[in-house]
């Protein structure tokens, strides 16, 4: 028997993921591989390492809930499995609509995994509602080391310059 995918959840609407559900071709692997929710578990966390540019980017959307974040734990400890010191990470939190106050000891958590595996560089682009601050400044200071360099951009394309200039 055939299963239908869930109707994407009307919080997607916003989702920078969100134009992918539309495709044809997800919806096919959705219906042969199980319900959009089980598929989108994931979907607020997303790193990738680009070897050749030393950087590590992590992107967070949309409401994340502590289970994705506990999930994205791991899945940046394997990613990092691999990765040289010296690294440069870029967080991407401009989709961000809400996080959990209590997330801070998981957010907490990711900042130790990347300085163990020798970050060198951090930079964040933050949601442009200030409201939205989930307090990483603050988080830093007592997970980064005072030698790596952390800067905050406004848009991708300060933070693309930025890390161009750090290459």
């Amino acid at each position: 028997m055939r299963r239908v995918p869930d109707p994407v959840p009307a919080t997607m609407n916003s989702c920078p993921f969100a134009v992918c559900l539309s495709s044809p071709v997800i919806l096919s692997f959705l219906c042969a591989f199980g319900s959009l929710r089980e598929i989108l578990f994931f979907r607020m966390y997303l790193a990738e390492f680009d070897r050749s540019q030393r950087l590590v980017k992590i992107t967070v959307a949309d409401n994340v809930i502590m289970e994705e974040l506990t999930a994205a734990i791991e899945n940046l400890r394997s990613l990092l499995k691999d990765v040289q010191p010296g690294f440069r990470l870029l967080a991407d939190l401009t989709a961000l609509a809400s996080m959990p106050t209590s997330a801070a000891p998981q957010l907490g958590e990711i900042m130790d995994l990347c300085t163990e595996k020798g970050v060198a560089l951090v930079v964040r682009l933050l949601p442009p509602d200030p409201s939205k601050d989930i307090g990483l400044g603050i988080i830093s200071q007592f997970h980064y080391p005072p030698d790596v360099r952390i800067i905050t951009c406004a848009t991708i394309e300060e933070a693309m310059q930025v890390l161009d200039e750090q290459n």
